[in-house]
């Protein structure tokens, strides 16, 4: 069995008159699905200025744990009336991108000085601590502030900023 962790999107559009009756239809999943071996997550959305449109997000553990899922008897008796209710639904894999190497990307630009037009400097106590926001998980804690503070007295990380001519 795969390791890797699977994410997809399923969307659905009602055909005309059928919204009531598919949001119905893909409700009745939820309870089975959550239940199931290898399910992270499997949430129900409808855009809010369209309720003929739907959206299952779904995380598994793994690609065999989404295929059981696919055959298990809610999802087949789904497909035996999805037809009448939607359009064929569009299914859409994702892969997550690993944040700690994002970060780190980030990082080596801030570092090099290549990052928005600036040149930026950072002291060995500055890199310190972003290695160890790295290394805690990810966001780091100045990416959940409204606006970053790049000062050395930023909570999170410190990276002082100096414009270059």
């Amino acid at each position: 069995m795969s390791a890797k962790p699977v994410t997809l999107v399923v969307t659905f559009q009602a055909r005309p008159g059928k919204e009531a009756e598919l949001g119905r239809a893909l409700t009745a999943m939820l309870a089975p699905t959550r239940k199931e071996a290898g399910c992270i997550n499997y949430d129900l959305h409808v855009a809010p200025n369209d309720p003929s449109k739907f959206m299952f997000y779904e995380n598994w553990t793994s690609k065999e744990h989404h295929e059981a899922h696919d055959k298990t008897a809610h999802v087949q008796n789904l497909r035996a009336q999805i037809n009448e209710l939607s359009l064929p639904p569009v299914k859409t894999f994702w892969g997550k991108i690993v944040e700690a190497v994002l970060y780190a990307a980030v990082m080596i630009s801030a570092i090099s000085g290549i990052v928005g037009g600036c040149f930026r400097e950072i002291s060995n106590a500055d890199f310190n601590r972003a290695m160890a926001a790295v290394a805690s998980g990810w966001p780091p804690a100045w990416t959940r502030q409204s606006k970053p503070d790049f000062s050395t007295n930023s909570p999170g990380l410190a990276i002082r900023s100096t414009p270059t001519s």
